[in-house]
């Protein structure tokens, strides 16, 4: 009798280990990501724990959570990607893994650049050279006429770009006509129609700016898509495939 009782007692503390044990979890809003821009953007839970570890092709970097979520960014490639999640307190361990799924390149990187070169220096640009190799990653170039540059390469291949445009560089007359050069030569060395992108993009800025819409439409041009994102402060605009 003693022992049942003993064993009755002892119930009620093992249930309260196993809750223990099970308090700290991580998981993700998905199992497949897709590209969003330049990126696919990997958002979950990490209850218990004050940062992640996420490891993609053989890197590792971590972020904080916060409020028991995190959210990172992977930059995509022409291959579907695993990227492995870690938490770590003590000896507490929890772990899962992600599928960022594969995009389409545009076209080879050192290509475009030489020819993006080539083309700025006979339409007498001041802006600087383009690197004519970038390692895997996203690289930033700042152009002198106020114009930040992003591209996204991986394998040789140049998978997007995102440029930011000040709002002072629009409202600029020499500074506009610089921007719709620039974006004219990367949208003919993607391989898409840069003149139609520029008449149907600068219809979109006018509605926004006379207020007859607060969003900006995508553009498509021969498998090219441009995404814009529009602020007081300017424009973002993402060209991907």
């Amino acid at each position: 009798m003693k022992n049942k009782i003993k064993y009755l007692l002892f119930i009620p503390f093992l249930f309260l280990f196993l809750a223990g044990c099970s308090s700290k979890n991580i998981t993700t809003t998905k199992n497949e990501y897709s590209a969003d821009g330049l990126v696919a953007v990997v958002k979950g839970n990490a209850k218990g724990y004050s940062k992640v570890s996420y490891t993609q092709n053989g890197k590792t970097k971590s972020t904080k959570v916060t409020s028991n979520k995190f959210v990172f960014s992977v930059p995509v490639s022409s291959n579907d990607q695993t990227v492995k999640i870690t938490a770590k307190d003590g000896s507490n361990t929890s772990s899962t893994s992600v599928t960022v799924k594969k995009a389409k390149p545009m076209t080879d990187y050192t290509t475009y650049a030489q020819s993006y070169n080539y083309m700025l220096l006979q339409s007498g640009s001041e802006n600087s050279q383009l690197p004519l190799i970038f390692s895997d990653g996203i690289h930033k170039v700042n152009y002198n006429d106020g114009l930040t540059y992003r591209f996204n390469v991986q394998n040789g291949s140049l998978m997007g770009i995102s440029i930011k445009v000040p709002m002072k560089t629009l409202k600029s007359k020499d500074g506009a006509k610089n921007f719709a050069q620039e974006l004219a030569i990367s949208s003919q060395l993607v391989g898409s129609d840069g003149q139609k992108v520029l008449k149907k993009l600068s219809k979109e800025f006018k509605d926004v700016q006379d207020g007859n819409t607060t969003t900006i439409d995508a553009v498509k041009s021969k498998g090219i898509i441009y995404n814009v994102n529009y602020s007081t402060s300017g424009i973002y605009i993402y060209i991907t495939k």
